[in-house]
């Protein structure tokens, strides 16, 4: 049974009058609150609007009520339906979420020094122009794209980037990158430099 099939019968079992406590339908008793709140969880479940703090809510209501007297099996049919809700939640979102970042702009003052300052990274550039666009460089990171487009009429961003190289020593010793700080993290030393238009480069040499 699925997930779906579950709470679908989860939502039956607690519509049945029988499971329903008949003093919680009163409105000066504890139960009412947690009663709607139940009833609003499965409406927008069924309209597919429910968001965790709508189940959160019954949680709350649940820990309100003092006299629990006549009502065990109710409450179990409410606390099976808020765990199955909220891993239906988890999968809806799964479904949804960006699975990756595939590009990321960088807009500099000057390209050129740009490129050779992320060169000395051991990225390699290629001169792009899209119809009528600006020229500019683009690299691949894995899936990902980094393109360095002129900063035009913008102001420069303070985007802070991070890169594992495979020899950090190199980079160290060119006397035209600036170290501006350093950081133990994980048992290996993290180098941050400073890119030609300021932004902040973490620099971490990968395991071998």
């Amino acid at each position: 049974m699925s997930n779906e099939d579950t709470i679908r019968e989860i939502i039956k079992k607690i519509n049945s009058m029988e499971n329903i406590p008949k003093h919680w339908f009163k409105r000066n008793h504890g139960g009412y609150r947690v009663v709607s709140a139940v009833n609003n969880v499965i409406c927008l479940y069924l309209s597919d609007e429910l968001e965790d703090f709508f189940i959160d809510r019954i949680d709350t209501e649940l820990q309100r009520v003092q006299n629990r007297d006549n009502a065990h099996k109710y409450i179990a049919l409410v606390e099976e339906l808020t765990v199955a809700l909220h891993k239906y939640l988890l999968v809806k979102i799964s479904k949804t979420k960006a699975k990756s970042l595939n590009l990321l702009i960088l807009r500099c003052s000057d390209i050129e020094k740009s490129k050779d300052f992320y060169k000395k990274l051991s990225l390699s550039f290629v001169k792009e122009q899209h119809g009528k666009g600006a020229v500019h460089y683009a690299t691949t990171l894995g899936d990902m794209i980094l393109e360095l487009y002129p900063l035009g009429n913008g102001t420069v961003d303070n985007t802070r980037l991070g890169f594992m190289v495979n020899s950090i020593k190199p980079i160290l010793e060119d006397k035209m990158v600036e170290i501006v700080s350093e950081y133990e993290f994980d048992g290996k030393t993290t180098y941050v430099i400073v890119d030609p238009d300021g932004r902040k480069v973490e620099i971490v040499e990968e395991n071998r």
